[in-house]
């Protein structure tokens, strides 16, 4: 494709010359099609138009889009880091309460501290978990600890969730 060029002075530069190419096919285009007068006009307004004032925006969509994606996949990785650690708490949550309600009905802190490490155990929401019970006259609290799965490798976010009833029956 051979490309014409046309010199035109540029307002913005100072009233330099500047060249403008032009594919022959865009010319040949306005030269051999038979318009109507108003479509002839609008094309050579248009043309005129482009040739006066050329595109200042060339190349712009590539400078945003190099800065707007890697924000917008910072933002979903936030977002999904998020949303592990909320599953995370609320499994741990869901595992202390359990754990004190089967403590409370049993009368032995280790019955809730066994039911804590088995609901923990079923699901996959992290690592290194601990479950500790702490059994007083009139409640015993159960209390979960770990670290939910991360998107980032050696990034950790630490979980510690708790759950106090009382004893069904004083002691």
């Amino acid at each position: 494709m051979s490309v014409t060029t046309r010199r035109v002075n540029d307002p913005l530069h100072g009233g330099e010359p500047r060249r403008l190419a032009w594919s022959n096919r865009t010319l040949a285009r306005c030269l051999t099609r038979r318009m109507s007068s108003a479509e002839s006009q609008l094309w050579s307004r248009g043309l005129r138009r482009r040739l006066a004032w050329p595109d200042r925006t060339s190349g712009s969509v590539s400078i945003e889009s190099a800065v707007l994606i890697p924000l917008f996949l910072a933002a979903v990785l936030l977002v999904l880091q998020g949303s592990l650690w909320f599953y995370a708490s609320t499994v741990a949550q869901a595992a202390a309460q359990d754990g004190a309600r089967a403590a409370t009905r049993v009368d032995t802190d280790e019955d809730g501290t066994r039911t804590a490490r088995d609901i923990i155990a079923q699901r996959s929401i992290g690592q290194n978990w601990q479950v500790s019970s702490q059994a007083g006259a009139q409640t015993v609290t159960i209390v979960v600890t770990g670290e939910a799965n991360t998107i980032l490798p050696g990034w950790t976010v630490a979980v510690r969730e708790s759950a106090t009833l009382p004893w069904e029956e004083p002691r």
